[in-house]
């Protein structure tokens, strides 16, 4: 449910905060919007894990919209700034993979990019 995201994702930061002790403290009222209109298709497991990384990317002491991972951000409706948005986001170096392998530093991590599909 939707009204259950926002305390289940600021649970879920203060455990991060234990774990990783990141400077964030509370997520902006966009970002706390973008997680509340997403879908979480990987349920409860996914929020914890865009929450974890998020905390890692946050520069500052709020989470910020540009801290919310550019696949949950395009989820919205899409319109003709937001479709550019998301293709300046996916010439940046990705930050979310360099996250996540901070995270799970055994995890074999490659980018769509690195990856070669075999025809038979």
């Amino acid at each position: 449910r939707s009204e259950d995201i926002l305390p289940l994702a600021e649970h879920f930061l203060r455990k991060a905060q234990k774990k990783i002790s990141g400077s964030a403290k509370r997520f902006s009222p966009e970002a706390a919007e973008i997680l509340k209109a997403y879908s979480w298709p990987g349920n409860v497991r996914e929020l914890e894990h865009t929450v974890e990384r998020m905390l890692i990317l946050a520069s500052q002491v709020e989470i910020k919209l540009e801290d919310v991972p550019p696949e949950i951000r395009v989820s919205r409706k899409k319109s003709p700034s937001k479709q550019k948005n998301r293709s300046e986001n996916q010439c940046q170096p990705n930050k979310q993979l360099l996250g996540f392998a901070l995270i799970f530093p055994q995890a074999n991590i490659k980018s769509p990019k690195q990856t070669q599909y075999q025809s038979d």
